[in-house]
């Protein structure tokens, strides 16, 4: 299953930043930069690693938009968090994670990842602008299962044009 590490080994934790933006239009977001500026893999995780070392931080959490971005970036992300002995945990998109990126972040430390499903229902999620499907949310959750990361889901209901259909889309995920 998609257990949380103990609550003790998540504490003490810091929010911390890998950069900012995102280059998806959602029609909903209030975000007023939509192209992604980001530190170097060295610095974040050097700025990391000094805070396990001077205070004890444990855990952290990418306080960014969206950190998974990038597979490259990502991918070179968890190589140097792997070797930090810390928990960390962010936000994702489907359309780019799969199983073999997550199974990567869980061993990296990764125990946690944020993705806005928003609905269930794709009419609503092309309404919305997410150029997301129901069926890759769907295969998210799938390999999150299977590879034992927990997500952290967010939904959206009463978006212009929502129905009790629609919304019956989104509880049946």
């Amino acid at each position: 299953g998609a257990g949380l590490p103990a609550r003790g080994d998540l504490t003490p934790n810091m929010s911390v930043f890998f950069g900012r933006g995102c280059p998806y239009r959602c029609r909903f977001c209030a975000r007023s930069y939509h192209t992604v500026r980001h530190k170097s893999v060295e610095h974040v995780t050097e700025e990391i690693r000094a805070l396990r070392d001077r205070f004890g931080v444990r855990a952290f959490h990418f306080y960014d938009e969206l950190v998974v971005f990038s597979r490259d970036l990502t991918l070179n992300l968890c190589e140097k968090m792997s070797g930090l002995g810390v928990y960390w945990d962010c936000q994702g998109r489907v359309n780019l994670v799969d199983r073999e990126l997550m199974a990567i972040m869980k061993a990296s430390g990764c125990y946690s990842i944020g993705f806005g499903f928003e609905s269930g229902n794709d009419r609503m999620l092309q309404a919305m602008g997410k150029r997301t499907t129901r069926r890759q949310n769907m295969a998210i959750l799938r390999a999150a299962r299977e590879v034992g990361l927990h997500l952290k889901i967010q939904l959206m209901c009463g978006y212009p044009g929502e129905t009790e259909q629609t919304m019956k889309d989104t509880v049946s995920m």
